[in-house]
């Protein structure tokens, strides 16, 4: 229920051998990005754990996370990668669905032809390409949650989101409306202080 309204947008992708100056450090992004390995070696900080991606790893870093990253030889990252919004609503996906950090896929030639494609219609900038680039992002994540073991996908959020959800779904289909505290508090059956305390925190 929470995918089917998913909205995605792909900010920027490509495929790349890294500089050796690649790096920056203690940064939050407002977009979540893929790493796709291929060749190289370099190093990823997430929050507070470190990691040394090796070729045949997808990494994903998601928005609202504090992160770093650098080179750490001559032989740097050849990977394909993008920046990508995915949002239900408001709320970003994967404060909704937190899955592993990163996933051993190897030479995967199913996802190596969608990162192919992505690079190829971000890159093209036609007047469908926008649509195509969004297409394509919706398979890669596809792919990606087809890849994961079910076990290891965690909706610690889902009831405060599906309230949330709840709400702002009723608020989209009655913007001409003139809706009250009282009005939006009862569709989740919350006291409205409550209800108002609970919607500024989320």
């Amino acid at each position: 229920n929470f995918l089917s309204n998913l909205q995605v947008d792909v900010d920027i992708a490509g495929y790349t051998h890294c500089p050796r100056n690649w790096s920056d450090l203690d940064y939050i992004p407002e977009y979540n990005k893929f790493y796709y390995i291929c060749k190289g070696e370099g190093w990823l900080r997430i929050e507070d754990n470190e990691y040394y991606p090796r070729p045949g790893q997808l990494f994903l870093m998601p928005a609202g996370v504090i992160q770093s990253y650098s080179a750490i030889s001559d032989f740097t990252f050849l990977k394909y990668w993008c920046h990508f919004i995915a949002k239900i609503n408001d709320i970003n996906l994967f404060d909704v669905i937190q899955t592993p950090t990163y996933i051993d896929v190897c030479a995967d030639s199913q996802l190596i032809s969608l990162f192919q494609k992505l690079v190829l219609n971000y890159e093209k900038g036609s007047f469908s390409s926008v649509l195509e680039t969004r297409g394509i992002m919706f398979q890669i994540l596809a792919w990606y949650f087809n890849h994961l073991d079910i076990e290891s996908i965690n909706l610690s959020s889902y009831s405060s989101t599906h309230e949330l959800l709840e709400v702002l779904t009723y608020i989209e289909k009655n913007l001409s409306q003139s809706i009250t505290v009282e009005e939006l508090s009862q569709i989740v059956h919350f006291h409205p202080n409550y209800f108002t305390r609970f919607f500024r925190e989320h």
